[in-house]
């Protein structure tokens, strides 16, 4: 009678849990086997397999392994295979005590029991992968050299999945000095196998040695220039050295000569988003879907960047699409309850939001949900939405405390809104963020002593807040007389953020308040030409006006109508002066 009933059962439980080739739980971090699935092993007669009486003794070992598995006593199992596989000269049981001891963590019983599996059967590839590690990790690397070899020859009809799988092997041990110089071992005698040179490369990136992999990596590209997966190694180097300047010029200078390599200008097209060459990004996304439609992640990415340029249509049609069938619901749903807001289509925002349960977008997408319902006039439904939101960190929080308060600011709310801060500052003490919120809000309601509180607070944590320098700044000197002051302010603020169009507005305010005018009117007009903010326009017609040049107030006036026909601090400085 042969054993192969029981053993086939044991086999099918063992997959069930997860021993073959899969992560368990075990006193160390197992040892996991290598991934064969993407090498071709060549075709060869199966070993014959013992005939063996099913005796008690191995009916009762098989069975106690069979429970051992079963409760995770990996260790337990090996030991039982390894004894039946020495009895039975299974190659099977072999390969199962190796996997069992290599997760209980035991590499040495791992050991015995590959050299056993090698023994009965030494045409799998596994089991030279097993050995290979295992010698590595017991720093047996001429062994482990033998075990490589062995590997090599055994695929040896495709050397080129051969050679990387020994590199993907060999990049998950930890000595990563070590494993290159088995590597250069391997391919001593290969130096224009490109084969080898590119499995070389991809470890000495793994293994961080960037120069090594660049000049290897040159090489190979010098035996194969139009080697797409060469191209992208190299340019896998230049990003890892941090040169994303030459990254970008060397992708550009490869698609000039190989301008249908669509994995190539992928990569480059995600090197300018990275860079934030977002209208770049955006070109070559779009050289990207015509060439390829049916790739969703093409898609999604060329959807979002149309988003973000304000291309609503383009945008919604690939969402929808995307959506329709099923591929990134949550994230095209996001999007779409995007898209819809932009257009004020504030039920349709909300629906699409209320999509996402979970996931990265929650958060956001409840954000917008209450910004929909507040612009809809339910400022209560908004208020009950964030104070309902389910945070997972204090980050989170934070955001829910501020949007609620952003509310009631656009809502003309400036009590209830610091009544939010203040049960917000409860839990989250001194907070830069929330203080920085109040000042603005007890602004509104000529609380200046709260303004210069929290402002003051701000800075004591960072003094080089150039927001809270300039607000304290400009309060000073547009509702006080303590011009000096917020000039020390202002000034400070300005140093930290040269050029700033809001900062160089308040510096020319408070020189207008020091009676500075024609200092003011240079920095007020340099803001003006940054921003055509209304409220610029505002104090430079004003300081020009006082100035005696009240037609060139009115050409800049008139120019900020044009622009912001409503705006109330615009309005309210032309009815002052030009009556």
């Amino acid at each position: 009678m042969r054993i192969e009933p029981l053993l086939s059962r044991i086999l099918s439980l063992v997959v069930l849990t997860g021993l073959l080739g899969a992560c368990a739980t075990g006193p160390r971090k197992p040892m996991i086997a290598p991934d064969s699935s993407h090498f071709a092993q060549p075709q060869q007669a199966p070993l014959p397999l013992p005939t063996v009486a099913l005796s008690p003794d191995i009916v009762y070992q098989m069975t106690a392994a069979d429970i051992a598995v079963q409760r995770g006593q990996y260790q337990v199992a090996a030991d039982f295979y390894l004894k039946l596989a020495k009895q039975t000269r299974d190659r099977r049981l072999a390969e199962l005590a190796t996997r069992a001891a290599a997760l209980a963590g035991d590499d040495e019983s791992a050991r015995a029991a590959g050299v056993l599996w090698l023994e009965l059967d030494p045409g799998e590839i596994q089991v030279h992968e097993f050995m290979a590690s295992i010698y590595v990790r017991q720093q047996q690397y001429d062994a482990a050299f033998e075990q490589l070899q062995a590997l090599l020859a055994l695929g040896e009809s495709r050397p080129d999945k051969g050679y990387m799988m020994v590199a993907s092997l060999l990049a998950r041990e930890r000595n990563k000095q070590m494993t290159l110089e088995l590597m250069q071992r391997l391919i001593e005698g290969r130096q224009d196998d490109p084969s080898a040179l590119y499995a070389y490369s991809f470890l000495a990136v793994n293994a961080g040695q960037l120069e090594v992999a660049e000049r290897t990596v040159d090489r190979l590209l010098g035996i194969q220039p139009d080697s797409s997966r060469a191209i992208l190694l190299r340019a896998r180097v230049l990003q890892m050295k941090g040169d994303i300047t030459g990254l970008l010029a060397y992708l550009q200078d490869v698609l000039k000569r190989y301008p249908d390599d669509l994995n190539v200008r992928l990569t480059y097209a995600r090197a300018l988003v990275g860079k934030q060459r977002y209208e770049e990004a955006y070109r070559q996304y779009d050289i990207l879907v015509h060439k390829a439609p049916d790739n969703p992640d093409i898609l999604f990415t060329y959807a979002v960047l149309s988003f973000q340029f304000d291309r609503l249509d383009e945008a919604e049609e690939n969402l929808l699409k995307l959506n329709r069938e099923g591929i990134q619901v949550l994230e095209t749903s996001y999007y779409l309850g995007r898209v819809a807001t932009l257009r004020e289509q504030y039920d349709s925002a909300i629906a699409w939001f209320d999509v996402i349960e979970n996931g990265q977008y929650y958060l956001e997408a409840q954000l917008g949900i209450a910004f929909a319902l507040a612009k809809k006039g339910d400022l209560d439904g908004a208020r009950s939405r964030l104070q309902n939101i389910t945070t997972a960190s204090p980050a989170d929080r934070l955001r829910v405390y501020l949007t609620e308060g952003s509310l009631l600011h656009e809502s003309g709310s400036y009590n209830e809104e610091i009544e939010v801060y203040n049960a917000a500052l409860e839990s989250m003490p001194a907070n830069p963020d929330l203080l920085f919120a109040r000042a603005m809000a007890a602004d509104k309601v000529d609380r200046l002593d709260l303004v210069e509180k929290d402002l003051l607070q701000v800075l004591k944590q960072e003094p080089d807040n150039a927001s809270a320098l300039n607000a304290l700044g400009y309060v000073l000197a547009d509702r006080t007389t303590r011009y000096q002051d917020a000039l020390n302010y202002i000034a400070r603020a300005l140093e930290i953020r040269p050029g700033d169009y809001y900062i160089l507005d308040s510096y020319g305010w408070v020189l207008y308040r020091l009676g500075r005018h024609e200092e003011a009117i240079t920095n007020l007009r340099r803001a003006l030409d940054a921003s055509p903010d209304s409220e610029i326009a505002a104090h430079l017609g004003e300081v020009l006006w006082v100035s005696g040049n009240q037609q060139a107030a009115r050409d800049v006036w008139k120019r900020a109508l044009d622009v912001a026909p409503k705006a109330k601090v615009l309005i309210e400085t032309i009815r002052r002066f030009d009556k």
